[in-house]
């Protein structure tokens, strides 16, 4: 895994695949939890409610149907907040969403130029570069 290229490493992942990290920004997608109980171990926790899917079978916040205004926004409001100390410095962003929106914010994240140019999305089994 090659971590020196400068970008933050974003890892996607199911529901509690991985244990709480203090350099890490939590990005919760569906239902919240009390931020209270979620926040525990995570230098912040931020939620992220995608619509829900449509009628065409399109996971929960699938590029087609928001276009720029999902993940990737979000994303990109975590990095500006990261750089005008808004919120905790942090150093890797895990989102943790059910297995039926994760194909979608993958390809979202993957696809995404701005993104691309600031997180370095990883796969969850290996660690290494998605």
């Amino acid at each position: 895994m090659q971590d020196d290229d400068g970008r933050i490493r974003l890892d996607l992942c199911g529901p509690g695949a991985l244990p709480p990290d203090a350099r890490a920004v939590l990005v919760r997608v569906g239902p919240d939890a009390p931020a209270a109980a979620q926040a525990r171990g995570w230098a912040a926790v931020v939620p992220f409610a995608p619509p829900a899917p449509t009628a065409f079978g399109h996971g929960a916040g699938c590029g087609c149907c928001l276009g720029r205004g999902g993940i990737g926004t979000l994303l990109g409001d975590l990095f500006r907040r990261r750089a005008t100390g808004d919120i905790a410095w942090f150093a890797r962003v895990v989102v943790m969403a059910d297995a039926a929106s994760l194909p979608a914010l993958r390809r979202d994240v993957t696809t995404d130029i701005v993104v691309r140019a600031r997180y370095r999305a990883t796969d969850e089994q290996t660690g290494e570069n998605a």
